[in-house]
């Protein structure tokens, strides 16, 4: 039963530190209490129940981090502006653009400048997409 109150004590923590790693050694004592309670397990079997769940889940968690890293995402749950759509309101040939986002107005670029140069006047993205920051300018696509 220790296995269990130790796991839940982890849950708790895992809420204020809001990583996953405390979650999956949370995850594996509560594996390892459960296992415990329904086949009367021995201190030493549990011991091993929590540490081979544990490194399985720890290894598990870092690979998804690496794959999401690789792939960028990581900054987009981090930055809740990046994917969201501004309305363009003025537009320069450099591809520097006023936008107008979270009733304000803010300096934005295009990450794409050729295509935003062989454009015509009349036909000028009037709706962009966040896809990054750079310090306080957002990089933005023509949607």
């Amino acid at each position: 039963m220790y296995w269990l109150a130790l796991g839940f004590v982890l849950l708790i923590f895992e809420f204020f530190t809001n990583t996953f790693y405390l979650l999956v050694i949370c995850a594996a004592f509560m594996i390892a209490g459960l296992s415990e309670w329904l086949f009367q397990t021995p201190f030493y079997v549990n011991t091993i129940i929590a540490s081979v769940m544990s490194i399985i889940g720890v290894l598990i968690v870092k690979k998804v981090n690496k794959t999401r890293k690789a792939r960028g995402q990581d900054k987009a749950l981090d930055d809740l502006d990046i994917g969201q759509y501004v309305e363009v309101t003025a537009v320069e040939p450099s591809g520097q653009a006023v936008v107008y986002y979270r009733g304000a107005q803010w300096q934005a670029r295009f990450d794409d400048v050729t295509a935003l140069v062989q454009t015509s006047e009349e036909h000028l993205p009037t709706r962009a997409k966040i896809i990054r920051k750079d310090a306080n300018i957002l990089i933005v696509e023509a949607v």
